[in-house]
């Protein structure tokens, strides 16, 4: 049974390394773009945390794990980031007008209502599992809210896939698109 130190262990690493490798990660969004980033980073911390709920027994596999997921998520974290600004530019193009409020106030909801579903994922698998408080809970169950975890994961994954596939800003449409918006502030001035 693991103790509450093991957490900041297990922790620890995720956090460092995802400052750690925050820098390599800018360099591949500047480069690349930020769509084509965050689907690679999302399916690489997904894949990870696959292999973290089936495979961390131990809190030297947890650890690895851990760190391994810090470093993906952290281009996950600045792709996502960069999104938002993409979106405000473009319809600025489109409108004239800068309306961060609305844009960040609209991901601030979609934010809360993602932590509502984790509450909500959470209590379904644990039913679904077999989960009793309060007891120790047998092998089987525990696998069963292993694998429970996995397919909420996969399709949370297929969910943001599909979403991406029809995301309009690439590298190329967000070129462009601050282009149109420096010769728009150009003729502004």
């Amino acid at each position: 049974m693991g103790t509450v130190a093991d957490i900041a262990l297990v922790g620890a690493p995720s956090l460092f390394l995802g400052i750690l490798f925050y820098p390599m990660w800018r360099k591949l969004c500047i480069r690349y773009g930020a769509k084509k980033m965050l689907t690679l980073a999302t399916v690489l911390a997904v894949s990870n945390l696959v292999l973290f709920i089936l495979l961390a027994d131990s809190v030297l596999k947890a650890i690895i794990l851990m760190g391994s997921f810090g470093a993906i998520n952290g281009g996950a974290q600045i792709a996502r980031g960069l999104l938002i600004p993409d979106v405000i530019d473009e319809d600025e193009v489109k409108t004239g007008f800068r309306r961060e409020g609305i844009y960040y106030g609209a991901r601030t909801f979609v934010d809360r209502f993602a932590l509502s579903l984790t509450g909500a994922s959470t209590a379904f698998i644990f039913t679904l599992a077999g989960f009793v408080p309060g007891v120790p809970q047998p092998p089987e169950v525990i696998f069963k809210m292993r694998l429970a975890n996995v397919l909420v994961l996969l399709i949370a994954l297929s969910a943001f896939l599909i979403s991406a596939k029809y995301y309009p800003l690439d590298a190329i449409r967000v070129a462009e698109i601050r282009a149109k918006l420096k010769e728009l502030h150009r003729r502004a001035e």
